[in-house]
């Protein structure tokens, strides 16, 4: 089960995208059933994709450091 977990973990991005893409067909919470993980997991990961930034100077976001 930690090989699913981590593979999960590695693919937030795409899991993220996933829930987001059927959240009107399929609710939330049985998505996040699927996927194995909870409500505040399946949040962090969507902050972490929300505000991602790549190639910033500094490694400073302009999202997340205003």
């Amino acid at each position: 089960m930690a090989g699913i977990k981590s593979r999960i973990r590695e693919q937030k991005e795409a899991v993220v995208n996933s829930i987001e893409r059927v959240k009107s067909i399929i609710p939330i919470d049985k998505a996040l059933k699927i996927f194995n993980i909870s409500r505040s997991t399946y949040e962090s990961y969507k902050t972490i994709v929300i505000y991602k930034c790549v190639g910033s100077y500094f490694e400073w976001c302009a999202k997340r450091y205003p």
